[in-house]
Order: C-alpha cells, then structure tokens, then sequence
C-alpha cells in the first residue's frame, strides 16, 4: 500500500507518541485538526521516530466535530443521567466516560447501529454528522451536545519509501494539498454537523441541551484524564510526555488566536481562505 488513513490509538502500541497526541482531546476541530498538524510535523521529533520505524511520512491531521452524545431510549442532561450507561468510545474518550461514571464499551463504528437497536449499547460518542454518514437516524432519538472533545486522525500517511521517492515539486504539490485537505475537511464537517442539528426534529431526533453540572462534570473528567493519558504514554514507552503534552498545548493557543483572529462563525469564502493561508504560512511552508 503506497498511502492511506492512519487512525493512531488502533495502534498504541506501534505508534505510542502519535497517540498520545490524537487522545489529547480539543474542542474546536479548526484549532485541533491546525495544532495537532504542526506539532507532528514540526515539534515532535519522538512521533517522527516512530513513524520512520514503521516506514510511514504522515502529511497531515485533521479533527472531527466535536464529540456529542448520541443514544436510543436514554435521555442525558444531567451527570448522574450517565451512571452506569453502556456508552461506546475509544482511546482517551473511552477513559473519559469512565471517569463520569459510564460503563466505555469498545465497539466497531460498524456495529453501533445493531449495538443501540439491541440494547447491547446505550449511546455512543460520535460527532453529529454520524447521524447521516453512519446511518444512525433510525437508532438515535436523543442527542446531547457537549465539549466531550474531538477525534483526530493522520488523514493522509504515505509509505517512505514512495515519499523519498518523489520529486521536490511533487512533494511541494503534496504539502499544498495537504493544506486544501485539511480545509476542506473542516469546512465540510462544519455544514454536515449543522445539517444534522436542523434535520433533528424532522427525523424524530430530539436536540437536547446539558446542565451546567454535566458540562463541569465533563471539564473536570477532561483535566484527570488528561494526567491520566501522560501515565498510559510513559506505560506504552514515551518519553517525557509531558513534552508532547506542553507543545500541543502551545500550538493550541497559537491556533485559538489565529481562529479568533479570523472572525465569527459561519465562516465565509474569504474566511476559510484565510484559514487555509494561515495553514500554509505557519506549518507547509516550514516543510518545503
């Protein structure tokens, strides 16, 4: 295989930096899918080690939507509306709904549907856009958004040995890719997530809003998980994690700055444009 999509916490144990870094969790996929991107091209030299001992180049990340709970019968607004739900997650979101008192099931995105029509699963944390690409309308009836945190994924890793193999101006060409990618991507999943919100009510789908309790629940579960992750990551062989810890949270303020800076949302033509030459500028023009 000359290239693909590399999901980092399939193989914690190959890949234990890069996974550190796709299980700490942000909130905004514009700052996550930008902030995760130039910390594993730019400023993680143990992720590139372990890439280069398994023959892969990755080129880019991206983030998806937040993460929301999606569930059949259960109706979650409040943190004692979890205790004790089967909720379907993986990697750092699974020790997250833990931490909330849930029951974290790990199950195959492709057998989520039979999971919550048989009862086997309660919910599931996915982002919205699930509903419509995973064909879960029929099996979800209540949805909470919440700040659960996003998903990334090394959305285009390729063998080395075919990177080595291409030319400057091929590479050039990839990396402007990489930054078209990486924009489409977001931009996409933002109007799925919004058609998704909108088509709730007339697929029988109810919108619910979380309690300021759940919301502080999931922030405090958030700042033990995150001490926790740095524990998993020593365990799995990464050294000083606290160093990827530390510049992931730099490139995210970096991020959340440019973002800000960018304007309100929805964004317009010349938003995301702005967006895409701020990727350019402040990560592929340092790989060139």
């Amino acid at each position: 295989m000359d290239a693909g999509t590399l999901i980092y916490n399939y193989m914690p144990s190959d890949l234990p930096t890069p996974t550190l870094l796709g299980d700490r969790s942000g909130n905004d996929p514009l700052v996550t899918a930008a902030a995760k991107t130039e910390v594993m091209l730019l400023d993680c030299p143990q992720c590139q080690d372990e890439m280069q001992q398994h023959n892969i180049t990755v080129l880019l990340n991206t983030a998806t939507p937040t993460c929301a709970l999606l569930y059949n019968k259960a109706v979650v607004v409040a943190p004692e509306d979890l205790k004790g739900l089967k909720v379907r997650a993986t990697g750092g979101m699974a020790l997250l709904v833990g931490n909330l008192g849930a029951v974290p099931v790990n199950t195959p995105l492709t057998d989520v549907y039979e999971g919550l029509q048989r009862g086997q699963l309660d919910c599931t944390l996915l982002s919205m856009d699930n509903l419509e690409g995973a064909g879960l309308w029929d099996v979800v009836k209540n949805v909470t958004e919440l700040p659960m945190g996003t998903f990334t994924v090394g959305f285009l890793a390729v063998n080395a040995d075919v990177w080595g193999s291409l030319s400057d101006a091929e590479m050039a060409a990839f990396y402007e890719s990489g930054v078209q990618a990486i924009c489409g991507y977001e931009e996409a999943s933002v109007l799925r997530v919004a058609a998704a919100r909108d088509a709730g009510p007339g697929r029988g789908t109810t919108m619910n809003s979380p309690t300021p309790e759940l919301v502080d629940a999931v922030q405090s579960a958030q700042s033990v998980e995150d001490d926790r992750l740095l524990g998993v990551a020593s365990g799995r062989g990464v050294k000083d994690p606290e160093t990827v810890r530390d510049a992931v949270a730099k490139a995210t303020t970096k991020w959340e700055a440019i973002v800000v800076d960018i304007g309100g949302q929805p964004w317009s033509e010349a938003q995301w444009d702005a967006y895409q030459a701020a990727l350019r500028d402040e990560i592929f023009t340092n790989l060139a």
